[in-house]
């Protein structure tokens, strides 16, 4: 246990002197170690502050610290120097050789709980392997966000719902920097909750909210305050006055203190609410993004009295919200076994199952695993990186057709034993007209399992649908389950129908949008470039080039790349938003988006008789045999799979989720590898928990 003097004078107690406690001999040994006993190491805030420094030469400041009783000398301007200047003070009696024994002894002791003793000097290297490792960046971003603090109202976060119009404003006494960047407008911007126009202002000379600015608010939905000089006093500068300027927009602010909370109670009283980050780094501005977004748990605590209105321990708690990266320890995993997984995919790369994949494993809103491996091809010229796009293939099916279907069921606009008919007449054609919406969900509605339109040489959106209207059923409905593109492809038309809106802007307005999903969507029937987007077959009998940011399946690209059982691409980022929904009961960013309900309606699987393992939709684990879920996963479980190479499935009872994207399809659809690969991974990820976590 170690404890930090501060550069500060204390007074109204026997122990005071005139020193701050950093130098008090009084403050340091009398009240810490003599009266409360305090064994521990004692370590000096940074010598090289001017607060300490004042009136006062290095080397006496050194001496004096020593002679206080502190153990750990911190941040002197030139340690080797330091050590020069106390041993000449104790050749002088100044210090006595007892004092720093006393010191040394309490330093050995730490090292020996900590297992150092046989090292006497860390060595410089393997610290710089530790900072250099991104679990370690994780570490710190973890800690920084445990420290937010939010005051007022906690109902203000997060920043969530549809797209808004955000004005941030940076506040900054500091020179130059009222003409920078704000990392935190740039981590707001690349959330995609909105537009957002960032404004930096100098709280020097006295300066006030100009009219541009108050424009800028008015036109706003929301306001941001980031002000990092928050706890430094600038001359002639009232954050009050300049909040008081922005509240004659209307528009709700949110203040966020990247500094000391002294000083922030005026702030506090006129925002909608405020978050305290402690200090002006990029780090701490990661964090309070996290807090705005609800991507982390706020529940920091003040440690000062602030104010009356303000005490000590002041802070609400407001649960994380959307899924964001964790140490997998929060989650109740190892870390070690998800680490090997590693080792499997590269060597299914390298096996030449596919070029690229990415992996995300998640539990509840802590993401544990987003990794990329490979590259978009073989000949490695682009790396796979997690902002890139993959070709979803069939989980079209259920991110986006089955996904709209749930929420229109639950609006009352689509009911599942209703004839598909009733909604589209023109699909009463053939014997069709007893098909239902569920029966088309669970495919169990006797349509033909495919058709390869591309090689009938059918090439309009109208004649596929033509086609489908007109088709026989190859046996009766409910008495067989076949697998069918065509179902999907039905209920996007149907969909279509009870909404009066495209398939795509029902997704977009009713799913992508809502899930925050900013990087999901369907692209064109045309030839791409696109190098965000991960490249699917080199094809050499329809398009005859390689197919990139152009939807892979054939009948969905003569669609016209919008159709209902594939088309769809996106990120692991947002699919991780999607599938945390699914096993949080349906609730992501503070709101309700599907009932728990009709999450387990769609999701439990339907057949009592052995046919199948469908649900609404959805596929669950087979009891027996292959599963690409692997062994371990529960009962309850369900996911999908799509053609191109990817897979996503979800464990309800453990609030987990596992999705591989690859595109096994490159070069050719010929590839089998990855069959092995998703189920030898759900395991390995399902053998990494430990407990229930956070």
């Amino acid at each position: 246990v170690g404890l930090m003097t501060g550069h500060i004078r204390l007074s109204g107690n026997s122990y005071a002197d005139s020193l701050p406690a950093s130098l008090s001999h009084g403050i340091t040994t009398g009240l810490l170690r003599d009266s409360l006993g305090f064994d521990g190491l004692i370590v000096t805030d940074a010598l090289n502050m001017r607060g300490v420094l004042e009136g006062r030469t290095e080397k006496d400041v050194l001496v004096g610290a020593v002679a206080a009783g502190n153990d750990v000398l911190l941040m002197p301007s030139d340690p080797v120097e330091a050590v020069t200047t106390i041993v000449d003070a104790i050749a002088r009696g100044d210090l006595s050789s007892e004092r720093i024994r006393q010191s040394a002894m309490r330093i050995l002791e730490a090292k020996a709980r900590l297992d150092r003793s046989a090292e006497s000097t860390a060595r410089i290297d393997s610290v710089v392997r530790a900072l250099d490792d991104p679990r370690a960046d994780l570490e710190a971003l973890t800690i920084a966000r445990r420290s937010i603090t939010l005051l007022g109202d906690r109902n203000a976060l997060p920043i969530a719902g549809p797209p808004r119009d955000i004005l941030m404003v940076s506040l900054d006494h500091r020179a130059g920097a009222a003409h920078g960047g704000d990392p935190l407008a740039v981590e707001l911007t690349d959330a995609g909750i909105g537009p957002v126009v960032h404004r930096s202002f100098s709280t020097v000379n006295g300066a006030d909210a100009s009219p541009a600015l108050i424009r800028n608010a008015a036109e706003s939905d929301l306001i941001i305050v980031a002000d990092h000089s928050a706890g430094t006093p600038v001359r002639g500068w009232n954050v009050a006055r300049f909040l008081d300027r922005l509240a004659t927009s209307t528009r709700p602010v949110i203040y966020v203190a990247f500094g000391s909370p002294y000083g922030i109670g005026p702030a506090v009283r006129r925002s909608a609410a405020s978050l305290v980050a402690w200090e002006s780094t990029d780090l701490a501005s990661r964090a309070a993004a996290d807090a705005l977004l609800g991507r982390s748990r706020i529940c920091g605590k003040l440690p000062i009295y602030v104010s009356d209105s303000l005490p000590r321990g002041a802070g609400e708690c407001l649960d994380q919200s959307v899924p964001a990266l964790s140490p997998p320890r929060m989650a109740g995993m190892e870390q070690s076994e998800l680490d090997a997984i590693d080792d499997l995919v590269r060597s299914a790369i390298a096996d030449s199952a596919f070029p690229a994949a990415a992996l995300v494993v998640g539990r509840g809103r802590h993401i544990v695993k987003l990794t990329e491996y490979g590259s978009h091809t073989y000949n490695l010229e682009h790396p796979l990186s997690l902002d890139d796009r993959f070709d979803l293939a069939s989980l079209t099916k259920v991110v986006a057709t089955t996904t709209a279907v749930m929420r229109l069921y639950e609006q009352g606009l689509i009911e599942l034993d209703r004839p598909v008919a009733d909604y589209l007449p023109e699909f009463a054609a053939k014997g069709k007209g007893s098909v239902t919406i569920r029966d088309l969900l669970t495919h169990t509605g006797g349509l033909i399992p495919f058709r390869p339109f591309y090689a009938l040489g059918v090439r309009t959106a109208s004649e596929v649908r033509r086609r489908i209207m007109s088709d026989s059923l190859v046996y009766h409905p409910g008495a067989d389950y076949r697998y069918s593109d065509f179902g999907p492809i039905t209920l996007a038309w149907v969909i279509e129908e009870v909404t009066g809106r495209s398939f795509e802007e029902v997704l977009r307005a009713e799913v992508f949008e809502p899930l925050g999903m900013t990087d999901t969507g369907f692209r064109p029937s045309r030839r791409s470039e696109d190098l965000r987007f991960v490249p699917t077959e080199l094809d050499g009998y329809f398009r005859n080039r390689l197919v990139r940011g152009e939807v892979h399946d054939e009948n969905a690209w003569i669609l016209g790349g919008v159709a209902g059982h594939a088309g769809l691409f996106s990120t692991p980022g947002d699919l991780a938003r999607f599938a945390s929904m699914m096993v949080s009961s349906g609730r992501i960013a503070g709101r309700q988006f599907l009932k728990p309900e009709t999450i387990r309606l769609f999701t439990a699987a339907v057949d009592s008789l052995g046919l199948h393992t469908r649900a609404l939709g959805w596929d669950t684990r087979s009891p027996v045999g292959y599963s690409s879920a692997g062994q371990h996963f529960g009962s309850r479980s369900f996911g999908h799979t799509g053609f191109t190479g990817t897979s996503i499935w979800m464990d309800p009872d453990q609030n987990l989720y596992v999705i591989l994207l690859t595109n096994r399809v490159h070069p050719s659809r010929n590839s089998r590898g990855h069959i092995s690969v998703r189920p030898a991974v759900a395991d390995r990820v399902f053998d990494a928990i430990v407990s229930p976590g956070e």
